[in-house]
């Protein structure tokens, strides 16, 4: 999605933007500032965020979805441009 952010991810999946750095803590390792994603990254969403307050929705990725979790484990999503 053009403009995509974590906040917006999370919004998406968790419910709450606030929940960003369930994903960012999640691809620490890709990301370098969570306030700058790149078209074509794929991160790792966690099935639940880091309160245990929120399952991930992994409906509201359509077709962005690129891996279907295993149980009890995150999925993949691609930041899109």
């Amino acid at each position: 999605m053009r403009s995509d952010t974590l906040w917006r991810i999370s919004r998406r999946v968790y419910g709450r933007g606030i929940r960003y750095s369930t994903i960012y803590l999640a691809n620490e390792s890709q990301i370098e500032d969570a306030d700058r994603i790149w078209p074509g990254q794929v991160f790792k969403v966690p099935e639940k965020s880091n309160d245990g307050k929120a399952d991930a929705d992994y409906t509201t990725l359509g077709n962005r979805l690129t891996t279907v979790p295993a149980e009890g484990e995150g999925t993949e999503e691609a930041a899109q441009p």
